[in-house]
């Protein structure tokens, strides 16, 4: 895989492969703060590992070729890693998440660029008072292992998968207080 152009294997990709391939896609810097945001990203949002959002790990709601929504907020399954990417792509670019992409761009920690996502419509917040206040997500670092969760669509990968303990709790308790079920 060459994540410097964005490029992703039909199958067989991790969720740490899949954000440098994101990144790449983006034109933003494929460093270790970065990947990590992402790889964070992408446990919080469980998606095609851990849901019925095909290629689509960090669930968006922008439609693609082939696509169908998954969730009555509009989550989207795509037919190909390509399409997932693309369609990320297109949903990160939407003019909503300058904070994000400013964040990657400047290779900010990766604490910073998660506080970032969940202040952002991207939907990790609640609100009080009309004012965005971020659900509890954890540090970057605990979500690292599950960078390496194998493909259920098969192919190579990583051989650790997301064990659960805390990390497990933020996602339940973001489904819970309904954050990630914002539009994006």
């Amino acid at each position: 895989m060459t994540s410097e152009c964005g490029a992703v294997p039909a199958a067989g990709i991790t969720p740490r492969e899949f954000s440098q391939a994101l990144l790449g896609q983006l034109g933003l810097p494929v460093t270790e703060n970065n990947t990590q945001a992402m790889v964070a990203a992408c446990a919080i949002e469980g998606g095609h590992y851990h849901n019925a959002a095909r290629y689509n790990p960090l669930n968006t709601t922008q439609p693609a070729p082939g696509s169908h929504a998954v969730t009555h907020v509009g989550v989207q399954a795509y037919d190909s890693w390509e399409h997932g990417l693309e369609a990320t792509t297109k949903t990160l670019r939407n003019g909503y998440y300058g904070g994000i992409l400013a964040s990657l761009a400047a290779d900010a920690p990766p604490d910073d660029t998660l506080h970032q996502m969940a202040l952002s419509p991207w939907g990790w917040y609640h609100l009080v008072n009309g004012a965005r206040i971020a659900n509890p997500i954890g540090k970057a670092s605990g979500y690292q292992p599950y960078g390496n969760t194998p493909d259920p669509m098969g192919g190579a990968g990583g051989g650790v998968s997301f064990g659960g303990g805390a990390g497990a709790a933020v996602v339940a308790l973001l489904i819970l207080v309904g954050g990630w079920l914002h539009y994006r």
